[in-house]
């Protein structure tokens, strides 16, 4: 469940009328890890919960790949369907 908060609570894009913005509180703090997010070198992948909780990450540098949910409607059943299904989220390794 870290991963899930780490690339959606802290790191989370959202796509709002077909530009890339950040929600995360980690990415709305600090101007340079915004840059990273919305520049060239910041691989932004199509969210998924799968996705999410196979992608390794490391708190101490910038962010080389990040999530887009197309909507919080996504994410909100995002984390609806982790919750149903945490024992099988859970086995998969923390960060």
């Amino acid at each position: 469940m870290a991963r899930l908060f780490w690339f959606t609570v802290e790191f989370g894009l959202i796509r709002e009328e077909g530009q890339i913005k950040v929600y995360g509180s980690g990415l709305i703090s600090s101007h340079g890890d915004a840059a990273n997010a919305l520049g060239p070198k910041c691989d932004r992948r199509p969210f998924s919960l799968d996705a999410v909780f196979d992608q390794p990450f490391e708190i101490d540098h910038f962010q080389d790949v990040l999530f887009v949910t197309e909507s919080f409607d996504q994410l909100y059943k995002a984390v609806e369907e982790a919750d149903e299904e945490s024992g099988r989220y859970a086995s998969r390794r923390s960060a």
